[in-house]
């Protein structure tokens, strides 16, 4: 009898264990739940690298969201046409998603080498092997699933997004993906050094980005914020003055983006088409001291782990901006980001630009930035390397404006000296 009445009280534990255990999770067939069901339906989650962590080099994600899987993915990713815009560091994200989008045999094991090996993520590295039809395209491919993939190769502020690129992007993609930063985090020449005023460049992109597509109903603008590159050498000053480069970036970006969030909430408009995933600050502890980092081949990378973390931080983003369109609720607002939208530039990496003179602002009215110079290279990255050689702003116009393709001017066949420069 007593053997009778302990198992009975032991199946009556067990049961209320499962009731509860089917009461806080959610059905995991569906990719596109991921929020517990004890969370208010009317709330929304934080943003999703708030209160994530690490243990070792695998990223845990916060409470309300999870890890997905490669057939989650892959179901998920089957109603996107994606675009990468960014630098070497978006070509190996933009490989390693493939990888995984494209992993239809055996997609319960995908290997490291299928998502990190050199002949997966550096192609066309070099040397060309893998040709595209879209002029100033580095891919164009098409996923398992027949969708768009591409990739168009951008390493500067100043070259990031122009009017026309917009148009062109929201006819063909449902996701854009922004993914650069170091080397404007590391002063490359090509990106003008700062000259240009790397506060005055973001304002633009943004300012683009919600005039542009921030009623789109068919394209979201996805910007991941900035990791800081690591060093040859341990150097922890200089770690640290990178990521407060990356930091000072980041938080100006969260800021414009909230701003315009807030704005719309205020108007009783629908979410905006444009987002960010910090993906910087839950890569902090793993991005310095240098024995912490996860590292890649150069100090401008980051390893496998760093970028499946970006895709799991991307999926569940998405996930629960859908939630919240469905549910027509609100995102997440830190109060203080939304009373105070300050940010802290202690290296002052965001350069503002006065214009230069009345002589200069003339010029540049003509000046293509985003034009080609000769041989992929674009006018402004050519400017800019005549200023770092020591050229005067001034001269280094003059100089790129010689060739036709960097002047918008209607009297292209006229020549500055015609024209009394």
């Amino acid at each position: 009898m007593l053997v009778l009445i302990i198992a009975c009280l032991l199946s009556i534990v067990y049961f209320n264990f499962q009731f509860r255990l089917e009461v806080e999770t959610n059905d995991t067939s569906d990719p596109n739940i991921s929020v517990r069901k004890s969370i208010s339906p009317a709330t929304s989650l934080p943003p999703v690298h708030i209160n994530s962590s690490w243990i070792g080099d695998q990223w845990i994600p916060p409470p309300g969201y999870r890890t997905y899987s490669t057939r989650e993915l892959q179901t998920f990713f089957a109603n996107h046409s994606i675009l990468f815009v960014g630098d070497s560091t978006a070509r190996r994200s933009y490989a390693t998603l493939y990888s995984i989008l494209n992993k239809t045999n055996d997609p319960d094991n995908v290997s490291v080498f299928s998502i990190h090996d050199e002949k997966i993520i550096d192609v066309n590295k070099g040397h060309k092997t893998e040709f595209c039809d879209k002029e100033g395209y580095f891919y164009c491919r098409k996923t398992s699933q027949n969708n768009v993939y591409d990739l168009i190769n951008k390493s500067c502020l100043g070259d990031a997004i122009s009017t026309s690129m917009l148009r062109e992007w929201v006819n063909q993609y449902t996701l854009v993906i922004y993914a650069l930063g170091p080397w404007e985090i590391m002063d490359k020449a090509e990106c003008g050094a700062g000259m240009f005023g790397r506060k005055n460049q973001t304002d633009d992109i943004f300012q683009i980005l919600f005039e542009g597509a921030n009623d789109s109903k068919h394209t979201r603008f996805i910007w991941r914020t900035w990791g800081s590159p690591g060093t040859k050498k341990s150097n922890p000053k200089y770690d640290k003055t990178l990521w407060n480069k990356a930091r000072a970036h980041n938080d100006y970006v969260k800021m414009l983006i909230d701003k315009n969030d807030m704005s719309r909430k205020n108007e009783g408009k629908e979410l905006g088409a444009v987002s960010y995933i910090d993906w910087g600050k839950a890569m902090l502890p793993r991005l310095y001291p240098a024995e912490q980092r996860i590292s890649g081949d150069i100090d401008a990378h980051y390893g496998w782990p760093a970028r499946v973390t970006f895709i799991q931080m991307l999926m569940n983003h998405l996930v629960e901006m859908d939630r919240q369109k469905q549910l027509k609720i609100s995102p997440w607002f830190s109060k203080d980001q939304a009373d105070n939208h300050t940010y802290d530039d202690p290296e002052q990496f965001m350069t503002t630009y006065n214009g230069g003179t009345d002589e200069v602002k003339m010029i540049k009215l003509s000046f293509c930035n985003d034009c080609l110079w000769a041989k992929g290279i674009s006018c402004g990255m050519r400017m800019a390397n005549t200023v770092h050689k020591g050229a005067s702003e001034l001269k280094a116009l003059v100089y790129v404006m010689e060739t036709p393709s960097c002047n918008n001017s209607a009297i292209e066949n006229t020549t500055f000296d015609e024209r009394g420069v």
